[in-house]
């Protein structure tokens, strides 16, 4: 899209991002002379339907005018994708803006007035957003003083729910701001707007979202779980303001706040009553606020699967290439075994490289990998010393023409001045270009990850392979091109998406079986003997019901992480507590039917 007229107006200048609604670009308006933004919703996530609803909230949005709502200028279609018109707008969104400097208790509350006032205008007009989330709301400071804040996305974000619950590979970050009520499917109003507010608070002022992890468990936690209140968490508030947030996110949206103007005068009330000092108080945005409770990720078993991995690492330290796929289901630990190879790797101070696949259709080719050099520059604030820059000038062109993104780092942009070696196409990099060119980015790919290796070992992990499509032909190069170094690749994917013979992850693995560089690791729900040791480790004890024990094994299918939140959940609401004899059971007024708990791990899904 790059350098090409959108609808015989927009001249596309740059990338700006993408996610899982589409990619937005900036563009110029000669017409008007002036910079906009377009966001393009490929063909993929557009039904008949779709697009007159899109079509019918962006009039709406059109028309609105609030300071802090990010405008519409023009709506239209090109080649089958839509596309939207919106002003460029200042400044970071919250999630980037709390990592990079602290807000204080005030600021905190002034975002949260804001926001809920541009939601009281928005809904008087009838126009829900459905997508509240630190990345909807962009802030910048006004004159270096007031946070000014724009709500993004208006009239865009109902496909990005309902995406959200379809595309599961794509996913499961922004849940943890979805309403009881849109998990159910059933009733959304403006006060799920409320709801998705009170937890975007909830979290600037603990480190977290109120439920959080992978989707079958989020989806699990919105709808039954109690949250735990924040001052529990270490959050520094007092009763007034922590009641207004509880409020906000109460299951029950006839128990919220009945209207976002609400919620504004609720948290203007705790300002006026704030001392000054407790205003300009730092808020700390991290997970160490969390008060100590019971270990909630032991690693239980797996040690043959454990032990396999660090025999690939050692091997491939020692200067061959490995390539380990572990597969299995949501869930079931291939993260978690991850992780204990990844802090084996980083005790040795090896590299440690991270991408994910959520291609769909073709629309984000290569994605794992761009994710995997980006990570490498954020972790690596050092390039200023001679000895420690990277020689990029043969390979930044081509990686700026197939991530027009990567742009953004300096180091590429300043090695950007050599000549392409990509076959030039029509269409965009990754996409339908023939085989020839297909094999220069592969190479192109190979080539970079050797130069960030820069010779050392390198590990890398693609996580959601089910997701990856002209990947899996790319990672099946990097692979054998690789071989002869010192690196070690862990992909992991979910077989429940893969049951196909012809998904082309399978027939990549196929083309791997008998190769002794080559190991797959499929890993199984815990047995009823592991399962009950890991709930040991959980609780903190050996003696447990084994009438719970039972009934929490049935009920999770001896899945770690749903056994893992469904614990935590229990103990946050007294669920489970000690019986006359020290054992771990139901509490007195707790019913622990199968009824109460999902019949599979799949329903928890769907």
């Amino acid at each position: 899209m790059i350098g090409q007229r959108l609808s015989n107006r927009y001249d596309i200048r740059a990338e700006l991002g993408r996610g899982g609604m589409g990619v937005v670009y900036r563009a110029h308006d000669p017409l008007l002379n002036r910079e906009v933004a377009i966001k393009l919703i490929p063909p993929t996530l557009l039904s008949p339907e779709t697009e007159q609803r899109f079509q019918r909230e962006a009039q709406l949005v059109a028309q609105m005018d609030h300071p802090a709502v990010v405008p519409i200028f023009d709506f239209g279609k090109h080649d089958g994708s839509l596309f939207f018109v919106m002003p460029v707008v200042e400044g970071t969104n919250l999630r980037w803006f709390q990592r990079e400097g602290a807000l204080t208790l005030g600021e905190v509350i002034d975002i949260g007035i804001q926001v809920a006032e541009a939601l009281e205008y928005s809904h008087s007009r009838g126009v829900f957003h459905r997508d509240i989330k630190p990345e909807n709301i962009m802030v910048m400071r006004d004159d270096r003083t007031r946070l000014r804040v724009r709500i993004m996305d208006f009239g865009l974000a109902r496909g990005a729910t309902e995406s959200r619950i379809t595309k599961t590979g794509t996913i499961a970050g922004t849940l943890s701001y979805m309403s009881p009520e849109q998990v159910a499917a059933s009733g959304v109003d403006h006060r799920s707007d409320i709801y998705s507010l009170g937890t975007v608070l909830y979290e600037c002022l603990t480190g977290e979202p109120p439920f959080s992890g992978e989707l079958q468990s989020i989806l699990y936690r919105i709808v039954h779980e109690i949250p735990q209140p924040p001052r529990l968490l270490g959050a520094d508030i007092n009763e007034e303001l922590e009641e207004v947030i509880l409020s906000c996110i109460a299951k029950d949206p006839a128990k919220r706040p009945q209207h976002a103007s609400e919620v504004a005068e609720a948290l203007r009330r705790c300002q006026t009553r704030l001392h000054q000092s407790d205003l300009g108080k730092s808020v700390v945005m991290t997970k160490t606020l969390i008060l100590p409770r019971v270990v909630l990720s032991p690693f239980i078993g797996r040690e043959k699967e454990q032990a396999e991995l660090q025999k690939r690492l050692n091997a491939a330290i020692s200067g061959e290439c490995q390539f380990v796929v572990v597969s299995g289901e949501p869930g079931v630990g291939k993260t978690r075994l991850l992780d204990e190879i990844e802090n084996l790797a980083k005790a040795r101070k090896l590299l440690v490289l991270h991408g994910r696949s959520i291609e769909q259709d073709g629309a984000f080719p290569y994605q794992g990998f761009c994710e995997a050099i980006q990570e490498y520059f954020r972790q690596n604030d050092t390039f200023s010393s001679p000895d420690n820059k990277i020689e990029l000038s043969d390979v930044a062109p081509d990686l700026v023409l197939l991530f027009p993104m990567l742009t953004e780092i300096s180091e590429i942009r300043g090695a950007t001045m050599g000549d392409l070696k990509l076959a030039q196409t029509s269409g965009a990099p990754g996409g339908s270009q023939g085989p020839e060119n297909r094999t220069q980015i592969f190479e192109l790919l190979a080539r970079t990850l050797t130069r960030l290796a820069a010779g050392n070992p390198l590990i890398l992990f693609l996580e959601d392979l089910h997701a990856a499509e002209i990947s899996i032909e790319a990672l099946r190069y990097i692979v054998r091109r690789l071989g002869p170094t010192p690196t070690l690749i862990v992909g992991t994917y979910r077989t429940s998406e893969v049951d196909s013979r012809s998904h082309p992850l399978l027939r990549m693995l196929d083309s791997f079986r008998g190769d002794r560089r080559f190991s797959a690791i499929a890993l199984e729900p815990f047995s009823p003997a592991e399962h009950r040791l890991f709930l040991e480790t959980l609780i903190g004890g050996p003696k447990i019901a084994d009438s719970l024990v039972e009934k929490l094994y049935e009920g999770t299918e001896g899945n770690p992480f749903f056994t893992k939140e469904l614990v935590r959940s229990l103990l946050d609401s007294g669920g489970i507590s000690k019986d006359q004899t020290g054992a771990w059971s139901l509490g007195a007024a707790t019913d622990l039917s199968t009824a109460d708990l999902p019949a599979t791990i799949q329903q928890a899904v769907e």
